[in-house]
C-alpha cells in the first residue's frame, strides 16, 4: 500500500466505490427517500434486498467483479490491471444471478 501513488489509489476508489454506487444507484436513492420520509421499515427492506449485490461484488477481488457488474449493465469499465484477472465464466454467472436476485438491471 505504501508504494501505490495517489493516482493509482484514486483509480481503485473510482472502480470500487463509484462502480458499486453505479450498480445500485437507483436502489440507494429509493432507500434514502424512504429513510428521509420516515419509512424506516421500507428503507431497511431495500437495504437488505441489496445484500446479494454486496455478496456478488465481493465474492472475489472487488475490482474484478465491480468491473464485470458494470459491463453487465452496459457500462464497460475494461479489464482490471494485473495482477488482478477479469472475472471468469463461473464468477460472471454467479454475479449475474446475484444481481438478478436483487432486481438490479442488466443489459444481458
Amino acid at each position: 500500500m505504501t508504494e501505490i501513488d495517489i493516482a493509482a489509489w484514486q483509480r481503485t476508489l473510482d472502480v470500487v466505490l463509484t462502480g458499486t454506487w453505479l450498480c445500485m444507484k437507483h436502489e440507494i436513492a429509493a432507500m434514502l427517500r424512504a429513510y428521509r420520509a420516515g419509512d424506516h421499515e421500507l428503507a431497511t427492506s431495500i437495504f437488505f434486498s441489496m445484500a446479494p449485490v454486496a455478496t456478488g461484488l465481493f465474492r472475489a477481488p472487488a475490482v474484478s467483479l465491480t468491473k464485470a457488474a458494470l459491463s453487465l449493465q452496459g457500462r464497460p469499465a475494461g479489464p482490471p490491471r494485473l495482477p488482478l484477472l477479469p472475472a471468469d465464466e463461473d464468477q460472471l454467472a454467479a454475479l449475474a444471478a446475484d444481481l438478478a436476485e436483487a432486481d438490479v438491471r442488466t443489459s444481458t
